[in-house]
């Protein structure tokens, strides 16, 4: 097969990919990178306007795309909102969600603070699970209404999968997770008359910016759990974002959970 047929098969010229949670160094800048690579303009949402502002101005310079900048809570629905109607005048359309945007809050039995509990529990629910449903809603209501032939990736955790023991102080974390997998499950006969295709990421443990001052504690147990015996790092997703993401390569994948761990899950 040639080069070209590759080509055509992973190329995202002309198409714009929303990506959220993509400001710092870490699974969200890694996608940005990788779609622009296939030619996509990227919408990059996040919180920190400074380095969302940085990583358009090197996304555009290095890949001659369009990268466009939007400052958002997407623990605020208005926010939400508001980045969507941006990113659509600014490009006309959106052709890829990359739901990515998530927060790690421990929320351990026992906590004195019932009001930080609530607090807590609340504001990881609202980031890890609401913000994709909401932002899933308005850009498939979106995509529906141009009759774009769209791609959604939720990005979630084998946290959330029924094989995974969730660890202390994180089973709220696994319960958004999980709750973001049925999403992914119960939109497929939604969306799909629409042509439109949604999928589920699974990753284990990525060394990013977030991950990476509990490396320190966890390294030495964490490669013991990992039978393909390494940490992974942010770029070991780029092939599976780029075939989900195009509609040539992956046109008959939709509600599916794409676990990607090193084998940890399936360790009895």
């Amino acid at each position: 097969m040639t080069t070209d047929f590759f080509n055509s098969l992973f190329s995202l010229h002309g198409k714009v990919a929303f990506i959220t949670g993509a400001s710092s160094n870490g699974l969200g800048a890694q996608f940005a990178h990788t779609l622009a690579t296939a030619g996509a303009n990227v919408v990059l949402v996040a919180r920190r306007e400074k380095p969302l502002k940085k990583l358009a101005q090197i996304i555009e310079e290095k890949y001659s795309v369009k990268a466009h900048a939007i400052s958002t809570d997407v623990s605020n629905p208005e926010d939400i909102y508001r980045s969507v109607e941006e990113a659509i005048q600014e490009f006309g359309q959106i052709d890829i969600l990359i739901n990515n945007a998530g927060v790690l809050t421990p929320t351990a039995i026992g906590e004195v603070d019932r009001e930080k509990i609530c607090q807590d529990w609340d504001h990881l629910m609202n980031v890890n699970l609401r913000a994709p449903w909401l932002y899933v809603h308005e850009v498939s209501r979106h995509m529906i209404s141009k009759k774009i032939e769209g791609s959604i990736i939720n990005i979630s955790s084998i946290a959330g999968g029924r094989k995974n023991q969730p660890m202390p102080g994180l089973v709220s974390y696994s319960a958004s997770k999980a709750g973001l997998d049925q999403m992914t499950r119960g939109l497929v006969q939604e969306l799909s008359p629409h042509k439109i295709r949604i999928n589920n990421i699974s990753p284990g443990f990525i060394i990013t910016d977030t991950t990476r001052p509990m490396l320190s504690q966890i390294q030495g147990m964490m490669l013991k759990a990992i039978p393909a015996g390494f940490l992974a790092e942010p770029k070991e997703l780029d092939a599976l974002v780029l075939y989900l993401a195009s509609n040539k390569a992956s046109k008959y994948v939709t509600g599916s959970i794409h676990t990607i761990d090193g084998g940890t899950s399936y360790i009895a």
